[in-house]
């Protein structure tokens, strides 16, 4: 092997005879091309000989990739390993190292979001659900779902594949913003069944990388319609919905605040 520099990731080499810009590297075949044999170097012996592996006391084979034989490329080490030239330097590299990948990793699956959400019935509320400004999350799939039954399911509702539930069409909207690491969710229309636990996420499962929202709906004028006619309004009918939906309209959205969308929480 022939490398470009004197150390190669640390590993010594030596200048070539034939040409004084040039690098060797040395390597271990341990499986030359086109053999079956499953040779390894065996390193808890002396001189870390090369020997055929073993399992459960059988030799074992590489099987062929048709229309090959055995390996398609030879297999092999080389003599010095990385980690060793590692332990000779500073020690705290590897921690380090390993905390910023834990770092980055956290950074890319942060997902920020409203954790209670209130709205009045027949109002609308809208959810902005913030993600970390990564290439790979700009692209992915954003959706907004609901918890249950049975609580470990979250069904979709809405998402950027272009896909609405049928018993939410019409009343609910997702819109991405990439250039701003955002999405929001606006629901309408809001009945008292829509309370409940919800999930804003990024994937294409619902279960991986989300943020829990919990929306509560209250019904402040049915309650005062219900003190002033009486207990026979058990539950608000179709009437009744549509003029609270029409008063909502007319004052420019449900109460609340945040310009009739529903009262939200700060960002935790």
């Amino acid at each position: 092997m022939t490398v470009g520099t004197e150390k190669d990731s640390g590993i010594p080499t030596k200048k070539a005879r034939s040409d004084d810009d040039e690098n060797l590297l040395h390597r271990v075949v341990e499986v030359p091309q086109w053999t079956n044999a499953k040779m390894e170097v065996v390193t808890e012996e002396p001189l870390n000989p090369i020997k055929q592996d073993m399992k459960h006391c059988k030799p074992r084979y590489v099987a062929n990739l048709f229309p090959h034989k055995g390996y398609i490329w030879n297999y092999g080490a080389l003599p010095q390993h990385l980690l060793q030239v590692a332990k000779q330097g500073a020690e705290w590299r590897t921690p380090f190292r390993l905390l910023l990948i834990l770092c980055l990793l956290r950074a890319a699956s942060t997902l920020n979001s409203p954790r209670l959400v209130s709205g009045e019935l027949g109002g609308a509320v809208t959810i902005q659900c913030h993600y970390a400004p990564l290439s790979i999350n700009r692209h992915q799939r954003k959706y907004w779902c609901r918890v249950g039954p049975p609580m470990w399911t979250c069904h979709t509702i809405v998402s950027t594949n272009h896909y609405t539930h049928r018993d939410y069409r019409g009343r609910a909207a997702l819109a991405d913003f990439p250039q701003s690491s955002l999405f929001v969710v606006r629901l309408s229309q809001l009945s008292m069944e829509d309370g409940g636990h919800y999930r804003c996420g990024i994937g294409d499962s619902n279960n991986r990388l989300f943020s829990s929202v919990n929306l509560t709906v209250s019904a402040v004028l049915f309650q005062k319609m219900k003190a002033a006619h009486g207990p026979w309004l058990q539950s608000p009918p179709c009437w009744l919905r549509f003029c609270l939906w029409l008063c909502s309209c007319g004052k420019g959205g449900s109460g609340g605040g945040g310009g009739g969308e529903g009262a939200v929480s700060e960002f935790t």
